[in-house]
């Protein structure tokens, strides 16, 4: 869905001489995706003692090379299995840690902490079921929207957690009543 739609972007805005030249630099697929787990920890390290702005500029740093490694191994016939994993654990299962980073901070309450995560989770794994099992899918739209950074640059945490969670709510369901289907005919 929203990977496909956002490998198209990519090749856009980002030439492969870019992504070849990152490659021949050293910067690798599992390197750039190293150095976005790497702003994702810190994250969630800044978004526990507090900083919550230093914790953005993180997150921002972190899309800007989870951008990177995906383009990276595509245009350098890098795609391997074990890289595809690595990816996934790091965007998955790292960025909900700053969730609960920000919840035993005190910036958020458990309760918003706890309902961010299973919608988050439960929207990635539809996501992923559907993409694992090759179906057909609404290719623009996102598994799931990080409204995070609005938060964290305007302070209303809360507030963006909260439109998230609605906003994530009804992508996940108009996802799975399209591959209902899209993909009912294929099983006739």
């Amino acid at each position: 869905m929203f990977v496909s739609w956002s490998k198209k972007v990519t090749a856009k805005i980002f030439p492969d001489g870019g992504f070849l030249a990152l490659n021949s630099w050293g910067f690798n697929p599992n390197r750039l995706t190293a150095i976005s787990a790497v702003f994702k920890i810190l994250a969630s390290y800044f978004f526990l003692t507090g900083n919550i702005v230093l914790g953005g500029v993180c997150i921002i740093l972190d899309y800007f090379f989870d951008f990177l490694d995906g383009g990276v191994a595509r245009r350098t016939g890098q795609v391997t299995r074990r890289g595809g994993i690595y990816d996934f654990v790091s965007d998955r299962i790292l960025r909900e840690f700053w969730i609960a980073a920000l919840a035993y901070s005190g910036a958020i309450s458990f309760n918003l902490a706890f309902w961010v995560i299973m919608v988050d989770m439960f929207s990635y794994f539809i996501n992923d079921y559907a993409e694992l099992n090759k179906l057909k899918q609404i290719e623009w739209m996102p598994a799931n929207i990080k409204f995070i950074i609005f938060g964290v640059f305007t302070g209303f945490l809360n507030i963006f957690f909260l439109i998230g969670i609605f906003v994530n709510s009804f992508l996940t369901l108009v996802n799975v009543a399209s591959l209902v289907i899209l993909n009912k005919e294929d099983k006739k």
